[in-house]
Parts: C-alpha cells; sequence; structure tokens
C-alpha cells in the first residue's frame, strides 16, 4: 500500500466497521501500482490523470465498487483537510460509469419525486383520482409498507406534526406532499373528464385514506394503477424518469440515513433488515448462519445507498 501512514491514519475512523477497513484497504492495493509508477499519492492526481486508472479498475469490478469509490473520495477529502502536500480534488471530480440508471429510477429527495410524480400524474390540485396514486408513493417514500397502506383511514393523517401514523408508529409527512394528503382527506368526490368535460364522482364511504370510487381490495391494485400512469406516459411521450414503489420506498429510506449522517448518526440498515426477514425462512449454505446472511443483505443494502449517494453527487 502505497504511503501506508498516512492511509493509515485515515482508515483509523472506520475501525468500529471493519467491512469498510477491509473494503478501503483492497482499494488503496490496487491504486497502489499507479501510484508507484507516478511516484505521488493518488490524492495528488488531478482527474484527467486518475480517470484512466479509475476506469480501469473500477469496469471490471462490480460487488462493492461503489463503497470503494466512496472511500476514496473520503480519502481524498481527508487529505484535503488535513493540509498534506499537494492534495487536491481531483478523485472527486472523477466520472463514475453505470450511474444513468441510478438517476433514472431513485429519487434524491422529496422535490425530486414531486417533480418525477408531476411526469406522470395530474396536478393535486386538479382533485382527480391520481391523488390516490401521488398518496400511496408518498407512503411508499414514507417507509410505510405497501401491503398496509389500505389500513390507513384519514385519522392517521397528522397534520400538526407532520406525520402518518400506522400501526403503533410514525412516519414522516414531507412538506412536498402535504397537498395531496390535504386533499385526499379533505375530499368527499373527485373530478373526472368524460365526453369532452368534468364532471364529479363520489368516492366510496368510509374514511379510508385511500378510497376512490371504486372499492380498494388490495394493495396490489394500487401497484398496478401506478405501473399504467407508467406506461401511458411513456407511449404519449418520452420520459427519462420512471417510478415504482420499491424504488420509491428505497429513495425514502436513503434520503433518511443521509439525512442521519448530516446529523452525525451513522447510516445502518438494520431494522429494514429486521423488518424485511421478519417470518422469512432462507436457504443457508453449509457453513452459514440466518445471521450471517442478514449481514451480507444489510451490507448489500448500504452498498445500494452508497450508489444512490454517488448518483447524486452526495459523497
Amino acid at each position: 500500500m502505497f504511503n501506508e501512514s498516512q492511509k493509515s491514519a485515515f482508515l483509523k475512523q472506520y475501525i468500529s466497521r471493519m467491512y469498510l477497513v477491509r473494503t478501503a484497504i483492497a482499494a488503496f492495493e490496487v491504486f497502489a501500482p499507479y501510484e508507484n509508477a507516478w511516484g505521488a499519492d493518488l490524492c495528488t492526481k488531478s482527474a484527467e490523470e486518475l480517470q484512466a486508472p479509475f476506469n480501469e479498475v473500477f469496469s471490471s469490478r462490480t460487488k462493492g465498487r461503489y463503497v470503494s469509490v466512496m472511500l476514496l473520495r473520503e480519502y481524498t477529502r481527508w487529505c484535503m483537510e488535513q493540509g498534506f502536500n499537494g492534495a487536491c480534488d481531483g478523485m472527486l471530480q472523477v466520472q463514475i460509469p453505470g450511474l444513468e440508471e441510478v438517476r433514472y429510477r431513485y429519487e434524491s429527495d422529496p422535490a425530486d419525486l414531486h417533480a418525477c410524480l408531476n411526469l406522470f400524474l395530474k396536478d393535486e390540485a386538479a382533485e382527480m383520482s391520481d391523488l390516490i396514486t401521488r398518496g400511496f408513493c408518498w407512503t411508499c417514500y414514507s417507509g410505510i409498507p405497501v401491503d398496509g397502506v389500505l389500513d390507513l383511514t384519514t385519522d392517521c393523517v397528522d397534520f400538526s406534526e407532520m406525520k402518518i401514523w400506522f400501526r403503533g408508529q410514525s412516519f414522516p409527512m414531507y412538506r412536498e406532499s402535504l397537498l395531496t394528503f390535504m386533499q385526499l382527506v379533505r375530499l368527499q368526490d373527485f373530478r373526472f373528464f368524460y365526453m369532452g368535460h368534468y364532471i364529479r364522482r363520489k368516492r366510496t364511504g368510509g374514511n379510508m385514506l385511500f378510497r376512490g370510487i371504486r372499492e380498494l381490495k388490495e394493495p396490489k391494485q394500487l401497484v398496478a394503477r401506478l405501473r399504467q400512469e407508467v406506461v401511458a406516459v411513456n407511449k404519449e411521450r418520452e420520459v427519462d424518469r420512471t417510478i415504482a414503489p420499491q424504488w420509491i420506498s428505497d429513495s425514502g429510506m436513503f434520503y433518511r440515513a443521509y439525512q442521519d449522517e448530516l446529523r452525525g448518526i451513522p447510516a445502518t440498515f438494520t431494522d429494514w433488515v429486521t423488518a424485511e426477514s421478519a417470518g422469512r425462512e432462507y436457504v443457508l449454505d453449509q457453513f452459514e448462519s440466518k445471521e450471517q446472511r442478514l449481514k451480507k443483505i444489510e451490507r448489500w443494502k448500504y452498498e445500494k445507498y452508497i450508489e444512490w449517494k454517488l448518483a447524486f453527487n452526495l459523497v
């Protein structure tokens, strides 16, 4: 490992997370031949000098490559903060291949999700049944399980606290979703365009949050409805984004993890793994325990999180 003492000093901050230490060491070792040829640490090289080696190293690496990229960026930023001679932002400017698909699928923050929904759905003020699909997307983003959305009632929406209560637990309600939920709670009917003009049709009775003009019986009806909207819009015009419940849920989870990091709380997906694995049976390898499998799943989700951060320039 080139310039080992400097890199070892950097790694001390990750000593409690040995997975990251091992990943960083592996990334440093891969770059060591280039550093030896330069006679200089990678933190001192420009983006132009780093791009070709970067492409060579990461074009053939898939598993964990984005975590490696994140650590190399963190190392470069740390070197600059420490004032090491020649340290520059070259590694921070290197183009990372393969992130276009991430930006196509995921949302960076609530404002981005709102803009994406506007591509596929009618405006909230139009008071049309698209509000149901919008509200469904926002509950996914807030972290409410898809299989439970039909249990939500208008009483679950707490505007004073900007929260949605679900099975004794609170979930965030974002400012960008406020009008959607206000309409879903308030409206007794929806507008429809029929035979060249608008008409209004009453929603079904009760206080279910996502009630339409006909009764919804299964969450998969909402999933299918969202898919139909996306397909219909893509037939009409070319759209450079897409939306799906799982990607929206992940985007919301990643956004909250990033907000935690900004407050000094390390990103962790242990709660997500616990919820996902509840009641599930796994086919384990001969020398693998269930705990080890769950650790692998959590690590995989963490890698997806780093991929998301890199795609939206949050690293």
